[in-house]
């Protein structure tokens, strides 16, 4: 029977060789959403926050452009990892996105909610 240990190990070891892998799909691709939104998933899974951050500054692709589940994803991972990286001002503009479009998404309302009591304590 395999240790806690070595299956904790194992899992890394596919993350980190999936890190690989997406980073030079990304970095072959268009670097369109889709490729871009699973590499971020994979920084945000190994708490890699600062590299998903530079990820996040240097997308190429148009955020007007993305259809709603599209935008919902972006929302949702950017909100994560500027919040991980303590960059609260730059989430207000997200905030507002989140509020006009999906203000009916109770999931996200409440993603929100906590979101914007962090940011207020911030502030104070």
């Amino acid at each position: 029977m395999k240790r806690l240990a070595d299956v904790v190990l194992s899992e890394l070891q596919l993350l980190q060789d999936s890190l690989t892998n997406y980073k030079k799909a990304y970095y072959l691709s268009d670097r369109s959403f889709d490729f871009w939104y699973d590499l971020q998933y994979i920084y945000v899974e190994l708490n890699m926050y600062e590299k998903a951050q530079r990820l996040l500054e240097q997308c190429q692709f148009k955020v007007s452009q993305l259809d709603l589940s599209f935008l919902e994803d972006y929302l949702v991972i950017s909100l994560e990892i500027l919040y991980n990286c303590n960059k609260f001002k730059q989430m207000q503009p997200l905030l507002k996105i989140l509020d006009t479009h999906f203000s009916d998404n109770e999931k996200l309302s409440d993603m929100k909610e906590t979101l914007e009591s962090e940011v207020s304590e911030y502030h104070e």
